[in-house]
């Protein structure tokens, strides 16, 4: 679970990073306006340094990452028409999907070295503050989950007016 939650927090992380990043090529740098990023470099208060050392900490693991994401994306594609045929062949999905998890796995190392990389750069106060806003994303997660449950029941209830009958 601790693992889980670290995986998840290196994600928040570079997703923030790599909209930065984005920004920057796309000639927004100055705001890092993509996905409301702003914010986070004000809260987390990174210096100009620390903003460049992180743009070019996740362009290279992205650039890294690129031939694993179009693998993954075209194993996925492929496991998915293996699947829904007449008469799927289980060893072929099996040996699809097995190249599916070891993309993946070399996706998420990529993830982890490139928030292990942005770690290095943040100061004690920093990853603090990015400890806080992990929490407050996981907790605005799990509202939204619970919301949705809720409406999924609303809507089943209202299907079916008379559950007891």
């Amino acid at each position: 679970m601790k693992n889980r939650w670290f995986i998840v927090s290196v994600l928040v992380l570079l997703a923030g990073a790599l909209s930065i990043a984005i920004a920057q090529r796309h000639g927004r740098g100055g705001d890092w306006g993509i996905m409301g990023m702003q914010k986070y470099v004000q809260r987390l208060n990174l210096t100009p340094e620390q903003q460049q050392q992180i743009r070019q900490i996740i362009g290279t693991r992205r650039q890294a990452a690129e031939p694993d994401m179009k693998g993954a994306g075209d194993l996925r594609a492929t496991l998915a028409k293996q699947v829904f045929v007449d008469q799927p062949n289980a060893a072929q999905i099996q040996q699809t999907a097995n190249q599916l998890k070891l993309q993946m796995s070399k996706m998420i190392d990529e993830y982890v070295a490139a928030g292990m990389d942005v770690n290095k750069v943040l100061t004690a106060e920093q990853r603090s503050e990015v400890q806080k806003i992990i929490e407050e994303r996981r907790t605005k997660s799990e509202q939204r989950m619970q919301r949705w449950k809720e409406r999924k029941q609303q809507r089943q209830q209202q299907s079916d007016p008379n559950p007891g009958n």
